[in-house]
């Protein structure tokens, strides 16, 4: 959440961070934080990339310069030569010299928010003010040194780029000092039960609504369900439920149609398919499966467990009892 960085490099949410962005890319953020070299950072539109770019910049000591964000789009006047290096005063009557954006990010961050879209000579442009740290406005001769740490962002994979002649390896080279790879909601699946508890404290907060976790089954659906647009649709998810919910619980008819019209084929889907298993010993699996790893990464504590589920402890001790699930065992696993 954006609204936890502030110019002073405070954040509010360092402690969530994690499960944002997942703890081993958290761990890059913080170590690229600490340095001064160039970083790639690679996932999807909606993973969070300008916010893990933004996180560097605010925990560095370029916190007391500007955060500039390039917007690499289809035509988009940012990545035009002038829009970046800037015009100088008298050149082709320009009265006023105009003030690019490399040099706007003069002792701070220039984040590039996806590198697949930067035109092959503006990628030249770049390499050259990484190698001098200068740049020579249009109608100059003169360079005006910078002092300016490159961020990049792309939601393709590298090699693909190289074969579409869309991004040059010597370009990949000086951007992607240190590679971020902030990994799709979908394969981290353990993080969601944490993240749906910290995005619903802060609605309730927010709402002041006294909303304390999730129903069973809504959580298994939060964890199964095939978060495509990443973060931003999870976060908004959670949000719509906090606002339509009458309990202090979510429950599955809390969540947007579009979830519950997904579980809903998913359910005829499995049913016409015929499995080895009824929907109902299937459903039990899954939570077996799922609660036992959850009390192996949380050590066997049941209260942090439950918390991580969203459940009530009462909840978990209940539902360890129906599935069989004994702690010795786990820890055995």
């Amino acid at each position: 959440m954006r609204k936890g960085i502030n110019p002073n490099g405070i954040l509010d949410i360092e402690q969530d961070l994690s499960l944002y962005f997942g703890q081993e890319a958290f761990n890059l953020v913080k170590a690229a934080a600490a340095v001064n070299s160039n970083v790639l950072i690679v996932g999807r539109h909606g993973s969070t990339v300008e916010l893990a770019a933004e996180v560097i910049h605010y925990l560095s000591d370029r916190r007391g310069g500007r955060f500039v964000v390039v917007q690499c789009e289809e035509g988009s006047s940012d990545l035009e030569k002038e829009s970046l290096v800037g015009r100088r005063v008298g050149a082709e009557g320009v009265v006023a010299g105009s003030e690019g954006l490399i040099e706007a990010a003069h002792r701070g961050t220039l984040f590039l928010s996806e590198m697949s879209l930067i035109p092959p000579h503006i990628q030249t442009t770049l390499m050259r003010t990484m190698d001098r740290q200068a740049v020579t406005p249009e109608g100059s001769l003169a360079q005006k040194t910078v002092d300016v740490r490159f961020i990049a962002a792309t939601n393709l994979k590298v090699e693909e780029q190289f074969k579409e002649g869309r991004v040059r390896p010597d370009f990949y080279r000086w951007i992607s000092v240190l590679e971020i790879h902030l990994r799709p909601l979908n394969e981290r699946r353990e993080d969601i039960p944490k993240l749906a508890a910290h995005f619903l404290k802060c609605c309730g907060e927010k709402m002041r609504k006294p909303l304390e976790g999730f129903e069973d089954e809504t959580m298994n659906l939060l964890v199964s369900f095939d978060w495509n647009a990443e973060i931003r649709q999870f976060e908004s998810a959670i949000e719509h439920a906090a606002i339509v919910a009458v309990g202090n619980r979510i429950a599955q008819a809390d969540l947007p149609n579009y979830i519950s019209s997904w579980a809903s084929t998913r359910q005829m889907g499995a049913t016409d398919s015929t499995p080895q298993k009824n929907l109902r010993e299937a459903v039990e699996n899954f939570e077996r499966e799922y609660i036992a790893k959850m009390l192996i990464n949380c050590n066997s504590n049941k209260e942090e467990t439950a918390i991580a589920l969203g459940i009530s402890l009462s909840s978990l001790y209940r539902k360890m009892e129906e599935l069989g699930i004994a702690t010795r065992h786990v820890e055995r696993r």
